[in-house]
């Protein structure tokens, strides 16, 4: 009678390589507990930003896919600046109440297709969403 074949033995995986700075900078570097630690670089405290946590929930989870669009936004090829169009979408959806069930205003849906927009000069962003509840979701592109 044959005899069964035994399982390969998995080795376990390879630890991967922690990354180690090669270079030392004076206001930013990597921790002991390897987060990254700003200084002040300024009396006023001024310190480099740390942008790693930016997004829904420190970017840990998915923005919700079930809020239902509040207003939706066409792309129009005839529109060399589309801004004023969403600023003026996101900000009548903020002036909407937050929903007591979900905890959010609602959505603000950009549908597929392209949305140009232009840098405002001495404007530190061009789009701005002031209250909280509000997402800006996007269809995709054409």
């Amino acid at each position: 009678t044959p005899q069964p074949t035994r399982a390969p033995t998995l080795e376990p995986p390879a630890t991967r390589p922690t990354w180690q700075p090669t270079e030392t900078f004076e206001y930013a570097s990597l921790g002991s507990n390897g987060r990254m630690e700003y200084k002040p670089f300024t009396t006023k405290g001024d310190r480099i930003p740390d942008f790693s946590y930016v997004g829904y929930k420190a970017g840990e989870q998915k923005i919700p896919d079930n809020i239902p669009a509040r207003i939706i936004v066409s792309p129009d090829d005839t529109i060399d600046d589309h801004r004023q169009r969403i600023q003026e979408a996101i900000d009548a959806v903020s002036a909407m109440p937050i929903d007591p069930n979900t905890g959010y205003r609602g959505a603000v849906l950009l549908q597929k297709g392209t949305f140009r927009i232009k840098v405002v000069p001495g404007k530190a962003w061009c789009l701005k969403i002031a209250a909280s509840g509000v997402i800006l979701r996007g269809e995709g592109m054409r």
